[in-house]
This record gives structure tokens, C-alpha cells and sequence, in this order.
């Protein structure tokens, strides 16, 4: 795969009106370079806003909810999935006691492992918490530089500054 790493004069800063206002909860955060990839047994955490119950009826949460998952062997999700699980693009995550996961509502959360988003939350069965299929940022490395690369001569207002 082509090298990249995203430099401190790019931002991934959503374009909303009004602006985010960046917080303890709300922040930039890094992406992972070429060799920094997560294998099974890693711990990272997911953030989301999801359901947190079967009997709980909407999925707007006003409580940002947090938990950590392991990433999972691509077997694992394979079995599910079968076919459409494609490894390369995809990261199997979840905890293998089933009692924690994500659900409903946590779509484009962040996998964070080592400090780094690794994974956004996508999908998984309906029927059961385990495993959750996430999309690998790391696979898309070479368009999110792209994409960063169309605002470098842009302002980019409360950018992260390289401290």
C-alpha cells in the first residue's frame, strides 16, 4: 500500500453551520499511519450516542456512551458474514463474552486503538451483539490524504497545532 501520514497543516474538521465548538468530548484525533495496524486482542475504545437497551425506543441518546472492544480475528467475522466481510476494507470487533457492544444509532463512531482512529463503526447482526463490523480507516488512507490535500491552502481555523 502507498505511504502517507497526515500532516499538522491538514485538518478533518466537518463544515458545519454553526461551527463545531471542539471539546473534552468533541476533538480532533490522529489516524493511523501504514504501520501501525491493530491485530486481534487489541483493546480500543468506541464512542456513540446508540441504544443502550432492547426496550429503549429511540436511538438519540442524550448521554455519550463509551466502551471497549476487542479487535477480533477476520475469521471470526467471515463466519458471519461470509462474503461480504472483506478483510481488507473491514475491521471485526467485539467482545467475545457478549455483554458489551455497539447497536443502533452508534453508526460513524470512532475505533480508537492506541490513541488513533483505526475503525468507524458500521454494522452487525440484528440478532445478537457479537461481531460488529467495522470500516478500516486504515484502507482508505491513500483518499483521506487526498481529500485533506483539497483544504491544505485553505484557512482551517482552530486546526491542531504541532506542540
Amino acid at each position: 500500500p502507498q505511504s502517507w501520514s497526515v500532516l499538522t497543516e491538514y485538518s478533518v474538521s466537518p463544515r458545519l453551520k454553526p461551527k463545531a465548538k471542539l471539546t473534552k468530548e468533541v476533538n480532533y484525533i490522529l489516524l493511523p499511519s501504514d504501520n501501525e495496524r491493530v491485530g486481534p486482542g487489541t483493546t480500543c475504545e468506541v464512542a456513540g450516542w446508540g441504544r443502550t437497551s432492547r426496550t429503549q425506543k429511540e436511538t438519540n441518546v442524550r448521554v455519550l456512551m463509551e466502551v471497549d472492544l476487542k479487535v477480533q480475528s477476520n475469521k471470526v467475522c467471515e463466519k458471519y458474514f461470509k462474503s461480504s466481510y472483506v478483510h481488507q476494507s473491514m475491521l471485526c470487533v467485539g467482545d467475545g463474552n457478549r455483554k458489551k457492544s455497539t447497536w443502533e444509532g452508534d453508526s460513524g463512531g470512532p475505533l480508537v486503538c492506541n490513541g488513533k482512529a483505526h475503525g468507524i463503526v458500521s454494522h452487525g447482526p440484528t440478532c445478537c451483539i457479537f461481531p460488529k463490523v467495522f470500516t478500516r480507516v486504515l484502507y482508505f488512507g491513500p483518499w483521506i490524504h487526498k481529500e485533506l490535500r483539497k483544504f491544505a491552502l485553505q484557512d482551517l481555523p482552530d486546526s491542531p497545532s504541532s506542540d
